[in-house]
């Protein structure tokens, strides 16, 4: 009999055996980051229907844009700004909202005002470094596995061998820049002088 998938099991599927490869790692954390957002700044209580309540979804939804922010090593911001502490004489005085106001309120959700769209660059291997055998005791491949912040070595079919680098780990705190790999080294310091945020390095599979 078929079973349904847990939804653990959902998530692992997507991580470790997407047709896109690791590229659908950094997709998810986005992803993420992108709804958590959207529901800490929605002023409307949608969810409170019986099952879930707004404040519990929003609860959850700081607890996920935390722990995706610490994992990409990013600044958390403030999901909202901190209450105006009123005094006596002003309590019952409240200005009208402006024009503008009410204008960013009622304008449609936007992706772009709260998801910083990121750059990301892709290396096959081979064009660097030259041909090999088999990536396990490639000098350059041994320091890609070992600063990679995300993996996918497998997708069940076609022996996916890639990982992403999240080039803003580099320099001082960081990756030193001088464990770069001479024959790496040209394609990243080009990467970084273009933006890009996260580089993909990959067998051509």
């Amino acid at each position: 009999m078929k079973t349904h998938k847990t939804n653990q099991q959902v998530i692992d599927h997507l991580m470790n055996y997407s047709v896109n490869g690791a590229l659908i790692q950094p997709f998810i954390l986005v992803a993420l980051e992108y709804y958590s957002r959207h529901i800490l700044q929605s002023p409307v209580p949608d969810m409170d229907n019986g099952f879930v309540s707004m404040e519990t979804w929003k609860r959850c939804a700081q607890e996920t844009l935390d722990t995706v922010n610490q994992h990409l090593r990013k600044t958390s911001e403030p999901a909202k700004q901190p209450e105006k502490v009123e005094t006596a004489i002003d309590s019952s005085f409240k200005e009208p909202e402006s024009a503008q106001a009410v204008q960013n309120k009622n304008r449609p959700f936007n992706l772009s005002t709260v998801v910083e769209i990121e750059k990301i660059a892709s290396i096959l291997v081979q064009d660097a470094i030259g041909d090999y055998d088999t990536p396990d005791n490639v000098v350059e491949w041994k320091w890609i596995r070992q600063n990679a912040s995300f993996s996918h070595k497998q997708n069940g079919e076609h022996g996916v061998y890639e990982f992403i680098l999240n080039l803003s780990r580099l320099g001082v705190g960081g990756i030193p820049i001088a464990s770069v790999p001479e024959k790496l080294r040209p394609y990243i310091d080009d990467a970084i002088k273009r933006g890009v945020a996260y580089m993909i390095f990959h067998q051509g599979t």
